[in-house]
């Protein structure tokens, strides 16, 4: 093989390297341009299912939060229906306590009167008892006596 023959077969080899090289470069630049498309679509269509999702989502937490407002109502109404019994059940208490104190008061009251009562007998016994020993007789008992 010449110089002349290796040359014009480098070219041509060259010149089909070159229209190889185009035809991929011309479907690399086709195949992106299907891809930027398809991507845009494809953005749209996931953009429009997250804001699908995003609506559901939304409904989901505000039904939840429904919810746990309906459960924290409900355990505020309970708790304060239990707050109420329990004062009451205080309230009767403390009647009950004050009954028994004015009872307790008036018990006293009438054993103190009762104490007044026996100390008066008893001073007059032990005056009735020195007028008696100043007289020289025996006291006069109280006491009635007891017939046969």
């Amino acid at each position: 093989m010449t110089d002349h023959e290796a040359r014009e077969r480098a070219r041509v080899h060259f010149e089909n390297f070159k229209n190889a090289a185009m035809e991929a470069r011309d479907e690399f630049i086709k195949a992106m341009t299907e891809m930027r498309s398809m991507s845009q679509d494809k953005a749209r269509e996931a953009r429009a299912h997250a804001h699908e999702h995003q609506r559901e989502w939304r409904e989901e937490a505000q039904e939840f939060v429904g919810r746990v407002r309906e459960n924290v109502a409900r355990q505020a109404e309970a708790a304060a229906h239990r707050a109420r019994k329990a004062a009451e059940r205080a309230e009767r208490a403390t009647e009950r306590m004050h009954r028994k104190i004015e009872a307790a008061q008036e018990r006293a009251r009438a054993a103190a009167e009762e104490a007044q009562a026996a100390a008066k007998e008893a001073e007059a016994a032990a005056a009735e008892a020195q007028k008696a020993e100043d007289e020289g007789t025996k006291p006069k008992s109280k006491k009635p006596k007891k017939k046969k």
